[in-house]
């Protein structure tokens, strides 16, 4: 059994020893600071990628972090362990991309791109039920899964995704909002007709943000949230617009 704690631990002692500052680590591995120090806090845990790009840097054995210097478990045993708790580690990934947003740099493409990648690869190995915990720990969603087909089942997986982009749930935006975002945007809704497509305005987030999701993403890659509520611009007038006179 992997003590996180106790990999924290050794994780310190191990960056310490070989003289590496959490920030010179992280960017050796492919990650923001933050991660790190939440790795060695346990407050969560590399994915099996992340201790090997770990161990390269530090070189040592990748056994040497999670159970100690002495421990013989093979390295297969250790990756079944890892395998064998999907959500766990599709939830680790998905914390990495927040820590990336909330670090503000998103402006990172190829890391960016790296962490969804791997998400994307860690989600799609889940079954429906733990999908579903997924969603209840990310979106607190209280979701029925009974009868999904595929491409259902796909969209919930970019749900996800969107949702660690964006830091917020595509789906509880305003829908005149989304439907002013793709107007705005000259993506249009497809009829059977030309000009019906070009006023015709979508009735369901489930056919909307299929169709706006690639130019969001283009848009928040470079450091734009089309939906961030912003401050209201505040006015102060002087003394001569309010017509007030001190003399």
């Amino acid at each position: 059994m992997i003590n996180e704690m106790e990999v924290g631990a050794r994780l310190y002692e191990l960056r310490t020893e070989n003289r590496f500052s959490q920030s010179e680590l992280a960017k050796e591995v492919g990650v923001v600071e933050k991660t790190i120090s939440n790795y060695e806090k346990a407050k969560s845990s590399p994915t099996i990628a992340t201790l090997r790009k770990i161990s390269e840097v530090l070189k040592v054995d990748i056994r040497s972090i999670l159970f100690g210097k002495d421990e013989q478990i093979s390295v297969d045993d250790i990756i079944d362990t890892y395998e064998n708790n999907d959500v766990a580690n599709a939830l680790n990934i998905l914390a990495q991309i927040d820590a990336l947003r909330n670090e503000g740099d998103m402006h990172l493409k190829r890391k960016f791109n790296c962490y969804m990648s791997d998400a994307r690869i860690a989600l799609e190995r889940l079954e429906e039920d733990e999908i579903l915990e997924v969603l209840q720990e990310r979106l607190d969603n209280d979701l029925d899964f009974e009868g999904l087909n595929d491409a259902e089942f796909a969209e919930y997986i970019e749900r996800i995704l969107d949702a660690a982009s964006y830091g917020q749930d595509l789906y509880s935006i305003d829908l005149d909002r989304l439907n002013s975002f793709a107007t705005a945007n000259n993506i249009k809704r497809a009829t059977g007709s030309l000009r019906r497509s070009r006023r015709a305005k979508w009735k369901h987030h489930k056919d909307i943000i299929p169709a706006i999701r690639a130019k969001l993403r283009v848009l928040f890659l470079n450091g734009i949230n089309p939906f961030e509520e912003k401050a209201p611009r505040v006015v102060v007038k002087t003394s001569t617009e309010t017509g007030s006179d001190d003399e």
